[in-house]
């Protein structure tokens, strides 16, 4: 290529005009150089397309008042300019995933809130985040109730699509991944020990799990004593509900009491952990949202009450 070719060509790409509009290519396959205009290209006009090129040619974009700085000052400065504004997109983005999560966080609470006008109940949290008084309503039938991260002794990950969706980051997501594993950790040595107790072997209790392992307890204890277990359930909603102290470590209680103590605390020290990143709002936000792997438990209970025909709440 002639020097006069190549001049053309940076003037061509430097003014915005396509590569395709510069070359042409004739039916033998042989390569003709249109010329525009008549002046050979400056070095600035070179440098430009040189660095809009970026390294290796690979192209960037970038906007146009930031082009033309790049053509105009030397590649340190135009380095020091992209730096600035990359710094300043970061900080925006930033910002609009913070707007993103509160504005996630309004959007639950109000679909929530119409979730509950529409079944006409007053309630305004999640169906599973009890108060005092439910834990009361709990006891009156001898039924518990509770919500726990799912049991995967493999880490659980959030998938990319729902740290969006709940205005989180990648950062945020294994945060939430190590609280699951901490909870499954947490929850399983419990349970286990009281598997392990109930089978007389910690092996056939690994080989189990700790879903199954609650079904067993319970039903061994039912064998041995039903009216003793019907009160160890009814007692665990005295106890969330404040109407009666929770056993010490070293306090004789039923192995049901001592189950359902544990499972129905998790939740809750799923959401402290989380809390200590994310802050109160967001970990109860997360705790008890639809998009997180979760399990839902109801045990016992005695049917509607007299004095609650529907037995609707």
């Amino acid at each position: 290529m002639t020097r006069l070719g190549r001049d053309v060509l940076l003037v061509v790409v430097s003014l915005g005009v396509g590569v395709a509009g510069a070359v042409g290519v004739g039916a033998s396959g042989a390569v003709g150089w249109m010329r525009v205009g008549s002046a050979p290209a400056s070095r600035a006009a070179r440098n430009a397309v040189a660095e809009s090129a970026g390294p290796a040619g690979r192209d960037r974009c970038l906007p146009g008042s930031e082009v033309a700085t790049a053509a105009s000052a030397p590649a340190s400065q135009g380095a020091d300019a992209l730096a600035v504004t990359i710094a300043e997109l970061k900080r925006r983005l930033a910002a609009q995933e913070k707007n993103r999560a509160a504005l996630q966080g309004q959007l639950e609470d109000a679909q929530e809130r119409l979730a509950r006008l529409r079944d006409g109940g007053a309630r305004q949290r999640h169906e599973f985040d009890l108060t005092p008084a439910d834990w009361a309503d709990l006891a009156r039938d001898g039924a518990i109730k509770y919500r726990t991260p799912c049991e995967r002794e493999a880490n659980w990950v959030p998938s990319a699509e729902v740290l969006q969706d709940l205005g989180l980051t990648p950062d945020d997501g294994s945060l939430l991944t190590d609280a699951y594993r901490r909870s499954y950790e947490r929850s399983w040595s419990e349970v286990r020990a009281l598997c392990a107790q109930a089978l007389g072997s910690a092996e056939v209790a690994d080989k189990l799990g700790r879903s199954t392992c609650t079904h067993l307890i319970l039903e061994i204890e039912r064998r041995k004593d039903e009216a003793g277990t019907a009160a160890a359930m009814k007692q665990v909603g005295e106890i969330r509900s404040g109407q009666r102290p929770a056993p010490g470590p070293g306090d004789p209680a039923s192995p049901v009491l001592r189950l359902f103590l544990s499972l129905t605390g998790e939740l809750k020290r799923f959401e402290a952990d989380l809390a200590q990143s994310l802050g109160p709002e967001d970990a109860h936000r997360l705790a008890y949202s639809r998009q997180l792997c979760s399990n839902q438990n109801v045990f016992g209970g005695i049917g509607p009450r007299r004095d609650d025909p529907a037995g609707a709440r």
